[in-house]
Formats: structure tokens, C-alpha cells, sequence
């Protein structure tokens, strides 16, 4: 399979859609609810938990953003980044 270019299947399970993130991604649990909406609202603007840096500086791993733990903060960092999307 030539993970580069799929982001999009069908889940085994349900048949419902997919996204393919990085190892990076660390789902929360299945019930927290308010963090699977900022993963949502993220993954719809293009962040699919690929590095995110400082808008700015050099490439580097002092310089990755921490990806949002709430709506507010993710609604900023969408903002901020925008032009960091993998879409």
C-alpha cells in the first residue's frame, strides 16, 4: 500500500470513513468527546499531526509547535499555521 498518497479509506469496523495520521498521533480515549472535536476540526483544516513549527524559524526540533488541546487554542493554531497543511 503506498501510504505517501492515501489519507482517506473506509474503517474495517464500520465501513465508516478514515483518516491516516502519523505514528505521532496519540487518540484520546474513545468517550473524551471535546478532545475528539478539536482532532476533528484539525484534521478538517489540513493538520494531520504532521510537524507543525514556528512560523518563521528554521526547521528544527527546538522550533515544533505542540498541537492544541482545546477548541479555542486549535481555532488559533489553524489561524496561525494555516500555511503548514498537508491538504
Amino acid at each position: 500500500m503506498d501510504y505517501d498518497n492515501i489519507r482517506e479509506t473506509k474503517c474495517p469496523n464500520c465501513g465508516g470513513d478514515t483518516t491516516l495520521l502519523p505514528h505521532r498521533f496519540r487518540p484520546p480515549k474513545h468517550t473524551d468527546d471535546l478532545k475528539w472535536k478539536v482532532i476533528k476540526y484539525l484534521i478538517a483544516n489540513g493538520f494531520i499531526f504532521q510537524h507543525v513549527f514556528e512560523v518563521g524559524a528554521e526547521h528544527s526540533y527546538a522550533n515544533y509547535v505542540r498541537y492544541p488541546e482545546t477548541l479555542s487554542e486549535a481555532r488559533i493554531f489553524v489561524e496561525k499555521y494555516k500555511g503548514q497543511t498537508k491538504k
